[in-house]
């Protein structure tokens, strides 16, 4: 389902990039990827990111820190890690309080690849 460009997309991204790098390492490169990057563009409701690290153990050494702040490690995708947080305006465990996610509320995937350094 795509939506009308949302101006709060890239304060959305900043948050999420400032929790990823306090809950992983502060040198993690996180930047904003996707069709939410792009002003003024109708695009669906997930922001998409970048996370350039030094090796990719550096996402296993701190994993239980992210799962804390909310992100799943892991999906279908073998060729690098990849992280989802189902929603950013409520975690997981909320959403299946209330039964689901708001229709339309962003939600995150962050793509791990090599390049800090």
């Amino acid at each position: 389902m795509l939506v009308a460009y949302d101006p709060a997309w890239p304060s959305l991204f900043e948050a999420l990039a400032d929790g990823i790098r306090s809950a992983g390492d502060p040198d993690w490169i996180v930047e904003h990827i996707g069709s939410t990057a792009v002003p003024g563009l109708r695009a669906k409701p997930v922001i998409d990111l970048a996370i350039r690290v030094r090796d990719h153990g550096d996402v296993e050494r701190h994993r239980a820190a992210l799962e804390d702040a909310g992100w799943v490690v892991g999906s279908s995708v073998t060729t690098h890690p990849v992280m989802v947080r189902e929603s950013v305006v409520q975690r997981r465990e909320d959403a299946a309080d209330t039964g689901a996610r708001r229709r339309g509320a962003p939600c995150a995937r962050a793509a791990v690849g090599l390049g800090v350094g």
